[in-house]
C-alpha cells in the first residue's frame, strides 16, 4: 500500500499581514497547524522554520494550504532544525 504524501500550495505574506490572514482562518473554524503532516503537528501551533512564521490548513475540499512570512530553504535545512 502506498503512502499518501501531503502537499501544500503557499502563499507568501508579509510579517505584519501574516497574524490578520491567521485569524481570517480562525474566524472560519478552521483548525490550522505548524506542519503539514498530522502526526508531528498540534492545532493551533505556528512554525518559526527558516526565521518566519506559518501555518498549514484545509480548504473545505480538503487541499492542503499554506500562510508562510518567509520563503522556505532546502530540505536538508530543515531537517537539520529539527
Amino acid at each position: 500500500m502506498q503512502r499518501k504524501r501531503e502537499h501544500a500550495t503557499g502563499h507568501s505574506r508579509e510579517p505584519s499581514r501574516h497574524p490578520p490572514a491567521v485569524a481570517r482562518v480562525t474566524n472560519h473554524s478552521i483548525l490550522w497547524r505548524a506542519w503539514p503532516l498530522r502526526l508531528r503537528a498540534t492545532p493551533g501551533e505556528i512554525n518559526h522554520h527558516w526565521g518566519g512564521r506559518g501555518v498549514y490548513f484545509e480548504d473545505p475540499d480538503g487541499h492542503l494550504l499554506e500562510i508562510i512570512t518567509r520563503p522556505y530553504g532546502s530540505e536538508s535545512d530543515l531537517r537539520a532544525e529539527s
